[in-house]
């Protein structure tokens, strides 16, 4: 079998942070700016030359271009200072004259200087080819570059080995989901490169042995099915786990999954728990996310009178500790498509989706979920109470600072005065008309049957709450569809949804009512998604693009509302 080994380069084959360090420290010095290793370690170390401008140099008028050429000149005066990390290139040697592995560099240098490096220090004749940040529309974070690099090679994720150092690295090689992702000890010590994703850690490249790092990566496979076998109150008479994932890495990872049972084959998805630490789980576990769509599966979906995939059991592990949910995978069936644009589909499907929910909202409306479900949280249980708006409390300068440029001052006021009431926001959506929301709705969480009008089939159930069937609709408005519809479709789907549930029986809820939770609705996880994300450093989201999108359809709807 052919595997293809994939490097970063600097901080992962070459140290270069002294010579950057000299760099900066000439550049900064024409504006006055002293370096210090502190402005170093949190505004250069890691990060591309768009974040250096965006956040130290914002106040200054220079290009990412004219940057680049004055840091590209001072690093090839300074070359010969390359320190290159031990047994490195031994490595990629062995690879290449022993086993035959393609090796190809991914980087966030430019062609330039990446070429220059890799002949300085002899592995031109060893690496198949470089990509570059200069020949990707999106460099890392994003997974542009490592899909790339497969695709040149003509292998696939399962078959690739990728070495990173750095944050921004390894969320973009997360993105991908390769066999394996070993992260290089040079920035991050062995504990927090674990818990920014990657699978093992290496000091240096002396004493790889490369047969045990290929059979070593299917030990988390392994430890997987022996857990489901073991532990799982289903009876599993066998099973089979693909390699392949088919998407996540932050909050969850997901992979097809073969099961025997009753001596028939089951075809199914293993949803189970991301363990390293990185801003989304962090927030999954402040949230209880996990646990929230564990218990919705297993005790609220058999009530649901809408489609979703069907449930089959938990995953343990070795501690009978839930960690996984194993369900039916809805990909395989016939025309079955995932995450239709809902921009350019018919109009219908849209309402289908709302006429969906509002048949749920409506058959769990005003019941006593919290004696039905105790488990199932309302909006304004501890665990969001004070955390949500004190965090938002914390990064609302950040925000500010951040978007001040597009937002209006009238809009960022707004952002202090839905702080302010946030308590009552949340107390508004915990009381009177409450019914089991879904949370989460949009149409990335939907499989649609093509074959049936797009009969929709919901998933991610995860963020299920006791609170107002609103906010699902609002949700769903908001992450479904860009600006230009939304202007042409709000007072359609807001009208819409409400006629629907009177359809479906739902009594003494006056319009005035509604429209007064449509708001709360809207200030609640949509404004605390943008004061999240749109705090969040540029380098560490993987589609830069999307918070911004997903601010400018917020306050469009805040002031449509």
């Amino acid at each position: 079998m052919t595997f293809a080994f994939l490097f970063d380069l600097d901080g992962t084959l070459i140290l270069t942070d002294d010579i950057y360090y000299n760099i900066w420290e000439i550049i900064l010095k024409d504006y006055n700016i002293t370096l210090t290793t502190e402005i170093f370690n949190n505004y250069i170390q890691g990060n591309n030359d768009n974040f250096v401008i965006n956040s130290l140099l914002k106040n200054i008028k220079i290009s990412s271009c004219e940057l680049s050429k004055i840091k590209d000149k001072l690093f090839l005066e300074h070359i010969d200072n390359i320190k290159v990390i031990d047994g490195a290139i031994e490595f990629i040697k062995k690879l290449k004259d022993e086993y035959n592995y393609p090796c190809c560099i991914v980087t966030n240098c430019n062609s330039i200087i990446s070429n220059i490096i890799i002949e300085k220090i002899g592995l031109n004749n060893y690496i198949e080819f470089i990509i570059s940040s200069d020949i990707c529309i999106n460099a890392k974070p994003h997974p542009e570059p490592y899909l790339n690099a497969m695709k040149k090679l003509n292998i696939s994720n399962n078959d690739c080995f990728i070495f990173e150092d750095s944050k921004t690295g390894i969320l973009s090689g997360l993105a991908v989901n390769p066999k394996c992702l070993i992260g290089v000890e040079t920035i991050y010590n062995s504990n927090n490169l674990i818990n920014y994703g990657v699978n093992i850690t290496i000091k240096d490249y002396t004493n790889i042995d490369i047969t045990n790092l290929i059979n070593n990566s299917n030990d988390n496979i392994n430890a997987i099915r022996k857990n489901i076998i073991k532990n799982s109150y289903i009876d599993v008479q066998n099973l089979i786990i693909s390699e392949t994932k088919i998407k996540g890495g932050y909050i969850a990872d997901v992979v097809n999954v073969k099961i025997q049972m009753n001596n028939k084959i089951y075809d199914c998805i293993l949803k189970m728990e991301n363990k390293s630490t990185n801003l989304l789980s962090f927030m999954a576990n402040k949230l209880d996310l996990y646990e929230r769509e564990y218990y919705f599966y297993e005790n609220i979906s058999k009530y649901v009178n809408i489609k979703i995939p069907k449930f089959l059991c938990l995953m343990k592990d070795s501690d009978c500790n839930n960690c996984g949910i194993i369900m039916e995978n809805l990909s395989i069936r016939n025309n079955f498509k995932l995450n239709l644009n809902l921009n350019v589909e018919s109009i219908e499907i849209s309402l289908n989706i709302i006429n969906n929910m509002a048949k749920m909202h409506s058959k769990f409306w005003n019941k006593n979920l919290t004696k039905l479900f105790p488990k199932l949280y309302k909006n304004n249980d501890r665990i969001f109470k004070h955390f949500i708006k004190n965090f938002m409390m914390d990064k609302i300068n950040i925000f500010k600072n951040k978007w001040c440029k597009i937002l209006s001052a009238n809009d960022l006021n707004k952002c202090y005065d839905i702080i302010n009431n946030f308590d009552d926001i949340q107390e508004n959506l915990s009381n009177n008309n409450l019914t089991l929301v879904h949370g989460d709705i949009k149409s990335p969480n939907i499989f649609y049957d093509c074959d049936n009008n797009s009969e929709p089939y919901f998933l991610d159930w995860q963020h299920s709450i006791c609170g107002k069937g609103v906010q699902d609709l609002i949700f769903f408005i908001i992450e479904s569809f860009d600006a230009k519809n939304i202007y042409l479709l709000y007072d359609l789907f807001k009208n819409y949804y409400y006629r629907k549930i009177v359809e479906y029986g739902v009594t003494n809820y006056s319009y005035e009512e509604y429209n007064k939770d449509l708001k709360d609705a809207l200030y609640y996880t949509p404004f605390f998604t943008a004061i999240w994300f749109g705090s969040v450093p540029d380098d560490e989201l993987i589609d830069k693009n999307w918070i911004y999108f997903f601010i400018q359809k917020l306050f469009i709807m805040i002031n449509l509302i």
